[in-house]
């Protein structure tokens, strides 16, 4: 809920050990597809009720560690494989 409305490669340049973010309530929530590439640590990601409605097929592949990820709230028809 802080009023953040788009993410980008740069967004997270110097938190590469961060391992928990939560984003949920920042709508409209508009996110690059290399935006989480520089936090490869990242264990827990709340993207809830941030008006999603579609996300590039690779956004969450630099994601390795990841093992919450919160969705609810949005506006998908579909997820990308």
């Amino acid at each position: 809920l802080n009023q953040i409305r788009s993410l980008d490669y740069f967004s997270f340049k110097s938190l590469y050990s961060l391992n928990r973010l939560n984003l949920s309530g920042n709508s409209p929530l508009e996110i690059q597809p290399d935006t989480f590439t520089r936090i490869p640590y990242l264990e827990l990601l709340d993207l809830s009720a941030t008006n999603l409605s579609q996300v590039d097929a690779d956004l969450f592949l630099p994601l390795q560690k990841l093992r919450f990820l919160n969705l609810s709230s949005n506006q998908f028809d579909r997820l990308p494989a």
